[in-house]
């Protein structure tokens, strides 16, 4: 839809700027008119800019959005319509990508839209789940109802992904220092250390000499490490890109100590939340697990063992049963789910789990942390120690030999 650049002036005479969507310059002028503003000049930008603004709207914030919903489920739940509700939205909305968004919205609304099916024009700000969502809330009649769960839910997606980032910077940030630390010590220092020991001319022991000529190779060919590193790494990240790359990353992934129990466990939180909000949202099994096996678990090697339970599952197998084939899924989940669908509340049985697997990944996340700290300290200790004992070792038969003569 195009975009026009505006100048117009309020009800106090001030000249006001800005960009906004329409349909046509008149549509822009009416528009306007809506908000108090009267029209000076408009101007449609061109289609290279307004790909600019597509791209620049996909960056926009989880919290912007999960405030959107929540607005729009309070004032669709005292009685305002839904037009009326996005207009207040774009006003309330801090920020400008997503009130362009919201002009989008509303505009196809007005065109004879659903909001599910203007929301699907939108593809790079609203995904399948929330779509979904609201198609759904829209069909049983209980929209306000399901913006309020989907506003919930993406709170909670919010959360555990601060949550798994705050986790992963203390530990990045260590690394990165000792890394630097060694680089000085390795490339710097222990040349230095080296070139004076030799010209002592005396014999070296085994470790002086292994330290002094890894510390001397480093230094010669450190363009062509840092080269090969580079290229490792590049190659690492164009191989996660392909389907079998990812496949086999994340099935590793699962395997590491500690990092894998927190990847199983921020995945069976994601199987949980999702599940539960898109079964009481009443959406069918074959778009749930559409949705399931399209990245959203974050883990492609779980997302398989979720496709192969669904063959089972259409084959006519239990729940239970189907998630059984799965080598991911622990006995307690599964011992769960035969408890809820032998009960008929399937979706209570997921949010429970979500929350479970919540806090689990809380306590592996601390436990994580808590055994890092250690680990580098030990790491720091034996490189150091060998670094001492590599260098005081020549000095201390120096000395003894100088203490022999006197």
């Amino acid at each position: 839809m195009p975009l026009f650049r505006y100048t117009a002036l309020d009800g106090h005479g001030k000249l006001v700027k800005g960009t906004m969507v329409a349909l046509t310059e008149s549509d822009a002028e009416k528009r306007l008119s809506e908000r108090n503003l009267t029209l000076i000049h408009a101007k449609k930008l061109s289609e290279r800019f307004s790909s600019l603004a597509t791209v620049l709207r996909r960056q926009i914030k989880d919290r912007d959005l999960i405030e959107f919903y929540q607005r729009l489920s309070e004032s669709l739940e005292v009685g305002l319509p839904l037009l009326s509700s996005l207009e207040e939205n774009v006003k309330l909305t801090g920020s400008k990508r997503l009130a362009r968004s919201i002009e989008h919205l509303k505009i196809d609304v007005e065109n004879g839209l659903t909001l599910s099916q203007a929301m699907n024009q939108q593809p790079d700000i609203f995904d399948s789940l929330q779509i979904g969502i609201v198609a759904m809330g829209e069909k049983s009649g209980t929209l306000p109802e399901a913006l309020k769960h989907l506003a919930d839910f993406l709170e909670w997606k919010y959360r555990q992904k601060s949550l798994l980032k705050r986790a992963s910077i203390y530990p990045a940030f260590i690394f990165i220092t000792v890394l630097i630390v060694i680089s000085v010590w390795v490339g710097y220092v222990l040349p230095q250390v080296g070139g004076f020991l030799q010209s002592m001319q005396i014999e070296l022991p085994t470790i002086t000499k292994i330290v002094i000529k890894t510390s001397s190779w480093v230094q010669s060919n450190w363009v062509s490490i840092i080269s090969s590193m580079v290229a490792l790494t590049i190659t690492f990240f164009l191989l996660k890109k392909t389907g079998w790359g990812a496949l086999k990353y994340d099935q590793i992934l699962l395997r590491l100590p500690l990092i894998g129990r927190i990847a199983l466990n921020s995945s069976l939180s994601r199987i949980g939340h999702y599940f539960s909000v898109m079964l009481e949202a009443g959406m069918s099994l074959v778009s749930i697990f559409e949705l399931m096996t399209d990245g959203i678990v974050g883990n492609r090697y779980v997302e398989n063992q979720l496709s192969d339970a669904f063959e089972h599952i259409k084959q006519g197998k239990q729940f239970f049963e189907a998630f059984k084939t799965g080598k991911s899924f622990p006995d307690l989940f599964l011992g769960a789910i035969k408890t809820g669908e032998q009960a008929g509340k399937l979706a209570d049985t997921f949010k429970r789990l979500g929350v479970y697997y919540d806090k689990e990944v809380k306590r592996s996340v601390k436990f994580l942390l808590a055994a890092f700290e250690p680990a580098i300290i030990v790491f720091l200790g034996i490189f150091f120690g060998i670094i001492i004992l590599a260098i005081l070792s020549p000095l201390y038969d120096v000395i003894s030999k100088i203490a022999k003569v006197y």
